[in-house]
């Protein structure tokens, strides 16, 4: 990363102060010089996010447990889904022609809704915040390397706490069992159904991973 890409990735007021007198100083020309190459940095950064959006037509083909069958029926109805796939479908009937109303019951739906990240046995919730008493030893949970499996679809990003590229191993204090999670921005890996833990960075590039497939047009606020 070059000296130029931190100053753009944490303009501070000294930052742009050092931009702004390396073009000129600080005129009209130079603001409207760096606004350009602001806004060309976030699309890139959006563009370059999607190509991390994974194989979603994987993610939909996989099978759901019978809790989320049952959830899923109790809720909108048609004939028991044993695929994410079979619950977009039984939503494009709901919808009809409307791909707002289709929207509207994709964002809502438990495949794109928020799972703490939890022991995959039991459920036990991790708390999502280090607070006093609940530091990543007291919760039980470890960083450890990624499997090579695992090593193309683990992300970086803030869970109690900033964090590299890293796998969680989590020893639940109250059943016992290890489970193993990591962050991700493949559709394959975040429609896990299984306890798998869907934070709100997850939530929204599964939502643009899925809008994508689906051509619904979604606006980016940059």
């Amino acid at each position: 990363e070059s000296h130029l890409e931190r100053t753009f990735a944490h303009l501070t007021a000294p930052a742009l102060e050092t931009l702004e007198m390396g073009l000129g100083g600080r005129t009209p020309d130079t603001a409207r010089t760096i606004g350009r190459a602001l806004l060309r940095r976030k699309v890139h950064a959006v563009l370059d996010k999607s190509n991390g959006f994974g194989d979603v037509e994987a993610g939909l083909d996989i099978a759901l447990p019978e809790a989320m069958r049952s959830r899923c029926l109790k809720q909108y109805g048609g004939l028991s889904p044993t695929t994410w796939r079979d619950c977009l479908s039984r939503l494009k009937t709901l919808s009809g022609d409307s791909r707002e109303q289709l929207w509207s019951y994709v964002i809502a739906h438990p495949m794109t809704e928020y799972v703490p990240n939890q022991c995959q046995r039991c459920g036990h919730i991790v708390p999502d915040e280090t607070t006093p008493g609940y530091t990543d030893a007291e919760v039980g949970i470890s960083e450890v390397p990624p499997t090579a499996s695992e090593r193309p679809f683990v992300r970086g990003g803030y869970y109690r706490g900033a964090r590299s590229a890293v796998a969680f191993l989590l020893r639940c204090p109250e059943c016992g069992d290890e489970s193993r999670w990591f962050r991700s921005s493949a559709a394959q890996v975040i429609l896990n159904p299984n306890r798998w833990g869907r934070l709100c960075g997850e939530q929204e590039d599964l939502r643009a991973a899925l809008a994508r497939h689906l051509s619904v047009p979604l606006r980016a606020i940059l």
